[in-house]
């Protein structure tokens, strides 16, 4: 596996706010469409699911490896916003 060196944009502004998560989240919307168009779809590209979903999730981990901790604590501070205005 290659190793992902890219700088990682974010800012703080009372929470953390990564710059690139709309983008990420594109690309993880454009693969679950083509699994769900185009895998799912056809008998003969769903024969070579397994293999295709591990190559995904190969390129996913890569790509998303630089984002781990911005990610985790994003998700930790939504989820506490959600907590707080169900109180």
């Amino acid at each position: 596996m290659k190793k992902n060196r890219r700088a990682v944009r974010m800012r703080y502004t009372g929470g953390y706010e990564l710059e690139e998560l709309p983008a990420i989240l594109r690309h993880i919307h454009v693969m679950r469409r083509f699994f769900g168009e185009v895998i799912d779809a056809s008998p003969e590209y769903r024969k070579h699911y397994a293999d295709l979903h591990v190559a995904y999730m190969d390129i996913l981990n890569e790509e998303l490896a630089p984002f781990a901790l911005l990610l985790a604590l994003s998700l930790a501070e939504f989820e506490d916003q959600l907590q707080q205005r169900l109180i």
